[in-house]
């Protein structure tokens, strides 16, 4: 079935279908009551036993479950829809459709997980890394540490020439005691700002003395004292 898109959110990012289309509950969208609702839902399952490939299809049934207050339901469609144009290669509706579940429902990993991956693919870093930020800092809330430290390492990998990118991983290190390694990227990136060179990769701890005598003061502010060292 090919058709205009009855998708999850109309905006400047909007999905477009290609021809009109004549659906068996045309008359749902517009104040619709529960009682009409239902029975569309209904038409529009057995439709999709035969056409499970259709997008308009999939998103009509999700939009359909949101009216109805089944958000759980809704939910999956989207993903479902989401899944289905990211295997059709077409990254930037999948973006679309996962910023509706993402406002639906902002703590669902895999969305966010899925949406900074498909910007990168589409070269947009700043929004990558935008949301790969939000996914860290829902990792280190729930006490996922370790993982929190690999997602920002991965912004890091986006863009290593980014001090502020290390900025955030050297202090998630810290955060989670693992103070070495917050040295060293600490280090690697005071010398980028300082020097105006790209930063060093973490190999064996530089300027052993220095980092030494970091670690062991007193404060436990760590990025305070790394900055009035080379201040």
């Amino acid at each position: 079935m090919a058709g205009d898109m009855r998708i999850v959110a109309q905006n400047s990012e909007g999905i477009h279908g290609s021809k009109n289309k004549q659906t068996p509950a045309t008359g749902w969208q517009a104040g619709s009551s529960l009682g009409r609702l239902k029975p569309a839902l209904e038409q529009y399952l057995k439709i999709y036993e035969s056409e499970p490939g259709d997008t308009t299809l999939i998103s009509t049934i999700g939009d359909l479950y949101l009216r109805l207050e089944d958000e759980p339901s809704a939910l999956q469609w989207y993903q479902k829809l989401a899944e289905e144009f990211e295997f059709c290669e077409l990254p930037a509706r999948a973006v679309v459709v996962y910023k509706k579940i993402l406002k639906l429902c902002p703590h669902d990993s895999q969305a966010l997980i899925r949406i900074a991956a498909l910007y990168v693919q589409l070269g947009d870093l700043v929004n990558a890394k935008r949301y790969y930020r939000i996914k860290a800092s829902q990792l280190f809330d729930v006490g996922e540490r370790d993982q929190a430290i690999d997602t920002c390492k991965q912004i890091c990998k986006l863009d290593p020439e980014c001090p502020d990118s290390r900025l955030e991983l050297a202090r998630a290190l810290e955060k989670s005691g693992k103070l070495e390694e917050a040295a060293r990227v600490y280090l690697a990136c005071g010398r980028f700002l300082l020097l105006g060179v790209k930063p060093l990769k973490l190999s064996p701890l530089p300027r052993a003395s220095f980092v030494s005598n970091l670690l062991t003061r007193n404060s436990s502010d760590l990025s305070s004292r790394f900055w009035k060292k080379l201040i």
